[in-house]
Order: C-alpha cells, then sequence, then structure tokens
C-alpha cells in the first residue's frame, strides 16, 4: 500500500500471498504447508500503479525493505527515497501506538492500524479469514474508496 502523508488518502492497494516469516514459521510450514510468495508481483503492479501518479520528482519514505529501492529505481527513478527503522508498537490502550514521538512513517502505519480496525479480515486473531485472494482485493479497493472520499 502506498499513502499521501498530507491528505493521508491511500494511493494504491494490492493483496498479495508471502511466505511466512518470523518466529512462528516453523510452525506455519509445518502446519500448511509452503507458502509461495507473490510479494515482487504485487510490488511490481503497485510501483507501476504509482508510477502514473506520482510526480517524477517526489519523496518517498519507506520501512528498511530490501526489495523497495529496486522498484522505486526502476518505476519512479527520479525519485528520492528515503528509509526508516521499523519501529515496534504497542497494542495497549488506544490501538497500535509507537513508542517514539516522531514517527516519519505515522501515515502509513496509521492507516494500516484503521484498516485492521475496519477490515475484519485484517484483524490479527481472527477468524475472518479471506480465502481468496482476488475477494481480498475487492474488499481493499472499497475500503480504500470508502477512506479516501468519507474518512479523510
Amino acid at each position: 500500500a502506498a499513502v499521501d502523508p498530507k491528505s493521508r488518502k491511500i494511493l494504491s492497494l494490492v493483496a498479495a500471498p508471502i511466505s511466512s516469516f518470523g518466529h512462528l514459521s516453523k510452525v506455519s510450514l509445518k502446519k500448511y504447508g509452503k507458502r509461495h510468495s507473490r510479494h515482487n508481483l504485487a510490488l511490481e503492479k503497485l510501483f507501476n500503479n504509482l508510477s502514473q501518479a506520482l510526480t517524477k520528482k517526489v519523496l518517498i519514505r519507506s520501512d528498511e525493505h530490501k526489495l523497495y529501492s529496486e522498484f522505486i529505481k526502476k518505476h519512479v527513478p527520479q525519485a528520492k527515497h528515503e528509509q526508516f527503522k521499523s519501529i515496534r508498537g504497542s497494542n495497549i490502550g488506544q490501538g497500535e501506538l509507537k513508542k517514539t514521538r516522531n514517527d516519519p512513517l505515522h501515515s502509513i502505519n496509521h492507516t494500516f492500524a484503521m484498516m485492521r480496525d475496519n477490515l475484519g479480515t485484517l484483524v490479527r486473531k481472527s477468524w475472518c479469514v479471506t480465502q481468496d485472494l482476488q475477494m481480498l482485493q475487492i474488499r481493499l479497493e472499497i475500503y480504500m474508496n470508502f477512506h479516501n472520499k468519507i474518512l479523510v
């Protein structure tokens, strides 16, 4: 997903399965088998959408994901790209809050938190899981329209 930090409008959303990772990846692999990642295809589609919507000389801020630089150079070569270390959120109290006052990725992190709050299928530790990727993409697009026209 990409979010305009000033207007907080969602510019593009693309759903894709990714391989399991982290401390539960071994459990997931044993329980469900290997999940094939379509992350590169999703990033290709996302940045293709963005390259048509963004001005050539734009500032793009992201976390330190290793693939973002490659896609930005390919699709928006004149863009300035700043990467920031991800800051873990806290679910105590008022939803997901960052432990720092200055979060350069606040607009996208806040938008993701709103999406998880408003879409049952994105809620963590939930039974409301979407099995069909196409249906998830449709739900995300409906939410993006609602978010951009009504919430912000």
